[in-house]
């Protein structure tokens, strides 16, 4: 059973009362990192084999769309039961979705696959973040959010490499196949440290009380009950009544579902229309239809998912959160197509291919580690990073477009990387110094919709511009990725724009009050 530190006593991560739930949240985060390194490298050679090309995107979108649901349920599912439930349904859902995709015979099951996996993510982040929320102190946070940001290391350099080999020697089928059982091995670690963590505000918890790191739903500085992944349950303690917080929970997850939905028939008509190019009259105004329905749906359930003011990137909070969405969908649209440009237009094999991802998880790192470090106000790390971010995929369109060397694109892409880990981290940061106690969860859960949604509109937007460009009897056009990556340039730019109105907080901001600051001091 698991002993909550005694009040007053200083504890690190480490300590021998936390050390068993931070190893096993780290292998997680290490296992879901290996995964995203390997099917990333994979892809090329699923696409060629299963003429799957036009559809590239969408194996890549589908699984940020689904995710983005999985994020929605599960925050009302922790609120009620804790994070266990939604962290074992998560595992056999990631599971099911890596060995459909291993089996499938054709590349639309593959992108089913993807989707099932990830939904399974969708659940097992928000649990780890009620994990985390409910066993560390609040000083410890940004601690372990560098942490995590490490995690991603050792998968950076060995998975692109060997997904590369697996995929080439033994076929990429294996790829998937063979992270199934990583998945379990690495929930198995976290899954008997999470049995006392019940749901908030039971006494199932590792008595972390006045102390929510992640937003996700610990007990709140004076008692307050908050929201762990965005839910909508602000009620004051006990005494709420838990017929609004059902209400609110379920009105929350509708929304969620009317956002994947809508999201999912934007993306899917966009591609249909690009990949069939001049179709029938009747199938086009069909899709085009479909696509003004998705974005319709996307428009009407967002608003009520985020802080008032994002979409229009109000000062101080909102701004923050669509600085995350923006630097998203430039640098994960970008990343997926960068192996299939490596493979297809350069003649490099997958294992080569995947330096690039390993140089820019690598470059994430560091980034993450210097913002801990940071002297000035950190928001203008969103404003550095979105910079670096734009200059980076302009210099990855300029090198692409005269084939410099592939040492160049890797330190080009590395430093995109390191752009991603400066801003990432530092909004995870900002979100929990710009929320009073009540507002924890939510805004953490806005977060994480706009990290996603970002991803989606990334991958899916970089896929139908590829469909659209893409001439079938010259795939290796390095025209076509030239154009994604300056397309993409423009949504890193708009961070930019968005990390300078986060950076104009006002006195109102809760970050204002030391008793409502959420950040947390960090150890050099």
């Amino acid at each position: 059973m698991n002993k909550a530190p005694r009040p007053g006593r200083s504890v690190g991560a480490m300590s021998k009362e936390l050390r068993p739930l931070t190893v096993g949240i780290l292998a997680i985060i290490t296992c879901a990192a290996f995964e995203a390194m390997a099917v990333v490298t994979a892809m090329p050679s699923v696409a060629r084999e299963l003429q799957g090309e036009a559809s590239y995107g969408l194996a890549f979108s589908m699984y940020l769309t689904a995710s983005l649901l999985g994020t929605v349920l599960a925050g009302s599912w922790c609120d009620r039961r804790g994070p266990r439930p939604a962290l074992g349904v998560g595992m056999v859902l990631m599971i099911l979705g890596l060995l459909a995709a291993g089996a499938a015979p054709a590349f639309w099951l593959v992108t089913v696959g993807r989707a099932i996996s990830g939904l399974g993510g969708g659940f097992m982040i928000v649990a780890l973040y009620v994990v985390i929320a409910r066993a560390f102190p609040r000083h410890l946070q940004p601690v372990v959010f560098g942490w995590l940001s490490a995690a991603w290391v050792l998968p950076a350099l060995v998975g692109p490499l060997v997904a590369g080999i697996v995929a080439e020697n033994l076929g990429w089928r294996w790829v998937f196949l063979g992270v199934a059982p990583i998945v379990l091995a690495a929930v198995l670690i976290v899954w008997p440290k999470t049995a006392t963590l019940g749901a908030a505000g039971s006494d199932g918890g590792t008595g972390n009380t006045g102390s929510d790191p992640a937003g996700s739903g610990g007990a709140g500085s004076g008692g307050a009950k908050t929201d762990p992944a965005g839910t909508g349950n602000t009620g004051a303690g006990p005494t709420g009544s838990s017929t609004d917080e059902a209400a609110s929970a379920r009105s929350r997850a509708l929304r969620g579902i009317g956002l994947a939905g809508g999201v999912f028939a934007a993306q899917w008509a966009l591609s249909r229309l690009a990949a069939d190019g001049s179709g029938s009259t009747m199938s086009t105004i069909a899709f085009i239809l479909l696509a003004v329905a998705g974005l319709i749906a996307v428009f009407l359930t967002l608003p009520g998912l985020l802080p008032p003011g994002t979409l229009r990137l109000a000062k101080g909070l909102p701004g923050i959160i669509a600085t995350r969405g923006f630097v998203n969908v430039a640098f994960f649209g970008a990343e997926a197509f960068i192996p299939l440009m490596l493979v297809s237009a350069r003649g490099f094999d997958a294992a080569t291919a995947g330096l690039a991802l390993s140089a820019g998880a690598l470059g994430w790192t560091g980034g993450s580690f210097l913002q801990v470090r940071v002297r000035f106000r950190r928001e203008w790390l969103l404003v550095a990073g979105s910079t670096i971010l734009s200059l980076s995929l302009a210099g990855f369109a300029l090198a692409s477009s005269v084939e410099a060397p592939l040492w160049l694109l890797v330190l080009v892409w590395a430093f995109s990387g390191f752009a991603m880990g400066m801003t990432l981290s530092s909004t995870s940061v900002l979100v929990l110094k710009f929320s009073s106690a009540s507002e924890q969860g939510r805004n953490s859960a806005s977060l994480q919709i706009s990290d996603q949604l970002g991803g989606v509109v990334g991958t899916a937007g970089a896929g139908a511009l590829f469909a659209l460009l893409r001439d079938p009897r010259d795939p290796g056009q390095v025209s076509v990725f030239v154009a994604i990556w300056l397309a993409l340039c423009v949504f890193a730019a708009a961070g930019i724009v968005s990390g300078l109105r986060g950076a104009q907080s006002s006195d109102a901001d809760p970050s204002r009050n030391p008793k409502n600051a959420m950040e947390g001091t960090v150890p050099a």
